[in-house]
């Protein structure tokens, strides 16, 4: 196998690892939720959030923060311990893969990646 073989086929190997992680962090990840005007106003006229005592309110202050709406609302968020074990047995036959690519001959090396791409599907 010359360099440019063994170029493309680590090349191959990466950009299905990237892609796979892309998928799992996609999976396990929840979408922000950010309320709109109208959904806080409705909140606060129905006395569905509280008012917090632990903010100074200053003239300009955007009165939104003097209201506790995390119940509501939530950033996006990965979930690591569901995700990271996938993204590592990622990673590790993705190394396999690229140690036979390095290693190995050009039947191996093919194959390597056929192993890896049918190993990660499972995940």
């Amino acid at each position: 196998m010359n360099q440019q073989q063994r170029s493309y086929a680590l090349g191959r190997i990466i950009d299905i690892q990237k892609e796979k992680i892309a998928e799992v962090k996609a999976r396990f990840t929840t979408p922000e939720k950010e309320l709109s005007e109208d959904e806080t106003l409705a909140l606060v006229r129905a006395g569905k959030v509280k008012l917090r005592t632990d903010v100074y309110l200053h003239r300009y202050t955007d009165l939104n923060r003097a209201f506790d709406f995390s119940k509501y609302e939530h950033p996006q968020q990965y979930d690591a311990a569901k995700g990271d074990p996938i993204v590592t047995k990622i990673n590790r036959a993705a190394g396999k893969a690229s140690d036979i690519v390095m290693l190995g001959i050009e039947a191996k090396a093919a194959d390597a990646i056929t192993k890896f791409i049918a190993e990660i599907e499972k995940l």
